[in-house]
Order: structure tokens, then sequence, then C-alpha cells
């Protein structure tokens, strides 16, 4: 991800107001199957989503 000064992604996951959750955003090549660290990168995403909804009422 980088600092949100070089990247389009801040450590939320956002891209402007859109939450996204996919590989490219990783800043060096993954040497492994890519597969668990997404799926953990869409658990992260899925905890901010409820958090902020949870906020919201």
């Amino acid at each position: 991800m980088g600092s949100p000064s070089k990247g389009v992604i801040d450590p939320f996951l956002h891209v402007q107001n859109l939450s996204t959750c996919e590989a490219p955003v990783f800043p060096n090549q993954i040497v492994a199957h890519p597969t668990a660290i997404i799926i953990a990168m869409a658990k992260q995403l899925a905890d901010l989503i409820l958090e902020r909804i949870a906020g919201l009422q």
C-alpha cells in the first residue's frame, strides 16, 4: 500500500470513495500463491466496512 501520499489506496482500502480489495495494491510482488493473502485482505476490508456501518447507527 505504501504511504497515502505515494499510493492511490489509503490504509482503509479506499480509492477515493470506493473500497477495494485486489492484489495490485500490494507494493511488492507476492512470492507464494496470492489466494490466502487476498482472503485475509478481504476479511480486513469486511471488518472495516462493518465498523463504518456500526458507527452510522
